[in-house]
C-alpha cells in the first residue's frame, strides 16, 4: 500500500490523500500472473534466487524459505491487485470513503491507525481508495499469512529499496537482477552519473534551480512561449471545426482550453530544503531523511489551501527531459530539459521546432480532451461535460485507435496493449496534427523555404521522427510494453505519422510504398 496527496478529483479546491495497491518487487502484476510466458517464467525463478541471495548476503539463516514465502505472497499480492487497463479509469477509481468507514474496507489492519501514524488523521475527514477491491483482497492476505512470512517479506522490501546504495556487493546484486536481467543491460552506469540521479530524486529542486541558470536562457524562454500560444491558437480553432463534437460540447471545451495554464521552463517558486539534515558520511540515513522530507511536503499540504502555482507531479524537475499534463489542476509542464536539441533549440528553423516539440506541446494540450482527461472540466473537477452522442462517436474513434495499435508487434511475440496506451497515442496523434496546422499558420499562406532540399513540410515531420530515434534492448523493450502506458519509441515515430494526411503530402507516399496505410484505415480524432 501506498499514499498520494492531490488535489481531490470531485473538489479541486481542496487536498486529499489517496491510498493505492502496492507492495510488488516485479514491474507489474503481468510478472508473477503470465505463466504462458516462457521469458516471463525465467523472470520469476531468477527473481526468487535474487531474494534468496539478497537475504543471504544480509544475514538470513533459512534465506531458501523466506524467498519462496516472499514469491507465493508477492504473487498473491499480484492476483488482488487492478491490472494497467482498470486503473487508468479514473471514476472507477474514485472511492471516497469516510474515516468512520476506513477500517471496515480492510478489517485486519488498522488503515485509520496507520493515518494517525503519519499524523495526518486530524486532518482529513476522508480518504480515496483507489483499489477498493484490492484493500479487501489485501485483508485477507493478512489474516491468512503467517506473521513470520510478513517480517521476512517487510525485511525484503527495506532491503529492496536501499540495496542501490549499500556495499558493492548489494549494489552488484541488484544490478544484476534489476538491470541484466530485467532490462539486459551489461554494466551500471558511471558513479558520476549515479550520484547525479540521486541528488534528482531527492533534491530536485535545488538541482534544478542551478540547472536552469545554466541552461535555460531567455531566448529559450521566450521562443518556447510564442509556440505554446500559437499551439494553444491552432486547438481553438480545431476544436471549432471538428466534426464528431456537438456544439454543446465545444463550448465546454473552449471554456477549458481557456482554463489550461502552461507551465515552461522552471517553478515560478521554488522549493525549500533548509530543514533537510544531511550527513557527510551517512548516505542511506540522508535518503532516509530525504524521503521521510519529501512525504511530509505532500501530507503537509493536507488542510491547506491549493497552490496551483507548484511543480508537484514528482519526480518532475526542470532537468528531467519530460513533460505532463495534469488533469486536477488543468496544466502542463515543459521542463527547462526538454526544451534543449533535438525537441526544440530557439535558433532552429520553425519547421524543426514545430514538428518537434510542437508536437509536444500539442500531445500534453491534447490530454485535456483524451479518454480519462476529459472526465474532469475546466476547474479540474471530475464532472461530465459530453453529450452522450459525442461520447459515443469519440469512442468509435478511441476504438479504432486501439484496434490499429494492437496490431503492432515491435518485437516477436509482443504486441502493443492499445488499451493500455490509448490515452498517450490519442495525444500524439491529436499533437501532431494540430502542430502542423499551427505550422501551416504560421506560413502566412507563403510557401514554406526549402532548406537543404527539404520542404518545411518534409523537415517537419522529419523533426517529429528525429525525437523517437531510439535503441531499447528487447528485455527492456518486453518491460516497457508490459507496464508503461505510452507505446514504444519506435511505434510513437511511424505509427503516428501514417494516420496523417500531410505526412502522404509532403513526401508523395503513395499505395505500395512502406509506410503508405490506407485512408479508410487512418485515424484522425483532431
Amino acid at each position: 500500500m501506498e499514499f498520494d496527496v492531490h488535489q481531490d478529483n470531485k473538489d479541486s479546491s481542496h487536498y486529499a490523500i489517496d491510498l493505492r495497491q502496492s507492495g510488488l518487487g516485479l514491474p507489474d502484476r503481468n510478472y508473477y500472473l503470465k505463466n504462458d510466458d516462457v521469458q516471463i517464467k525465467g523472470i520469476q525463478k531468477a527473481y526468487q534466487l535474487h531474494i534468496e541471495k539478497m537475504l543471504s548476503m544480509a544475514g538470513e539463516t533459512n534465506a531458501s524459505d523466506a524467498a519462496g514465502a516472499i514469491m507465493e505472497t508477492e504473487t498473491a499480492l499480484a492476483r488482488v491487485q487492478w491490472d494497467s487497463v482498470d486503473r487508468r479509469n479514473v471514476l472507477k477509481r474514485y472511492n471516497k470513503v469516510t474515516l468512520d468507514q476506513l477500517n471496515a474496507q480492510m478489517p485486519a489492519y488498522d488503515l485509520l491507525g496507520f493515518l494517525r501514524a503519519l499524523g495526518i488523521a486530524d486532518r482529513i475527514n476522508y480518504v480515496i481508495l483507489s483499489e477498493p477491491s484490492y484493500f479487501a483482497g489485501l485483508s485477507k492476505l493478512v489474516e491468512e499469512t503467517p506473521l513470520a512470512t510478513w517480517k521476512s517479506y517487510l525485511r525484503w522490501q527495506t532491503l529492496n529499496s536501499y540495496a542501490p546504495f549499500l556495499s558493492a556487493r548489494f549494489v552488484d546484486e541488484n544490478f544484476a537482477f534489476n538491470d541484466t536481467t530485467l532490462n539486459g543491460i551489461p554494466q551500471p552506469e558511471p558513479r558520476s552519473k549515479r550520484g547525479i540521479d540521486l541528488v534528482t530524486s531527492t533534491l530536485g529542486e535545488a538541482l534544478g534551480k542551478i540547472y536552469v541558470a545554466e541552461y535555460f536562457s531567455p531566448k529559450s524562454q521566450e521562443k518556447a512561449d510564442q509556440l505554446v500560444r500559437n499551439i494553444l491558437i491552432t486547438y481553438k480553432q480545431s476544436i471549432d471545426s471538428l466534426d464528431w463534437m456537438s456544439p454543446a460540447t465545444k463550448e465546454e471545451a473552449q471554456k477549458k482550453l481557456a482554463a489550461i495554464v502552461p507551465k515552461v521552463g522552471s517553478p515560478t517558486k521554488w522549493r525549500d530544503y533548509s530543514s533537510l539534515v544531511l550527513g557527510r558520511h551517512d548516505l542511506v540515513g540522508n535518503i532516509m531523511r530525504a524521503n521521510d522530507f519529501n512525504n511530509r511536503y505532500y501530507l503537509d499540504k493536507l488542510g491547506q489551501p491549493v497552490d496551483r502555482s507548484l511543480w508537484d507531479m514528482s519526480p518532475m524537475t526542470p532537468q528531467t527531459v519530460d513533460s505532463y499534463y495534469n488533469p486536477g489542476t488543468n496544466d502542463f509542464i515543459l521542463t527547462a530539459a526538454i526544451l534543449q536539441p533535438p525537441f526544440f533549440h530557439p535558433t532552429a528553423d520553425d519547421a524543426v521546432n514545430y514538428g518537434a516539440i510542437g508536437a509536444l506541446i500539442g500531445h500534453e494540450i491534447s490530454h485535456a480532451f483524451d479518454d480519462r482527461s476529459s472526465n474532469y472540466d475546466e476547474k479540474g473537477n471530475l464532472r461530465n461535460w459530453w453529450t452522450d452522442e459525442d461520447h459515443i462517436r469519440f469512442n468509435e474513434k478511441k476504438s479504432a485507435l486501439i484496434k490499429e495499435y494492437s496490431a503492432i508487434s515491435p518485437t516477436a511475440g509482443y504486441f502493443v496493449n492499445g488499451e493500455q496506451t490509448v490515452s498517450e497515442n490519442i495525444a500524439d496523434n491529436a499533437g501532431l496534427s494540430v502542430a502542423c496546422r499551427a505550422y501551416e499558420t504560421s506560413l502566412h499562406g507563403k510557401a514554406s523555404p526549402v532548406i537543404d532540399g527539404f520542404t518545411g513540410e518534409q523537415r517537419f515531420y522529419m523533426a517529429y521522427a528525429r525525437m523517437w530515434q531510439n535503441k531499447t534492448r528487447e528485455k527492456a523493450l518486453i518491460e516497457w510494453m508490459e507496464t508503461n502506458v505510452h507505446s514504444p519509441a519506435q511505434v510513437r515515430g511511424y505509427i503516428t505519422v501514417q494516420n496523417q494526411a500531410g505526412f502522404y503530402d509532403a513526401f508523395d507516399v503513395k499505395q505500395g510504398d512502406p509506410m503508405f496505410l490506407a485512408p479508410s484505415s487512418r485515424v484522425s480524432i483532431w
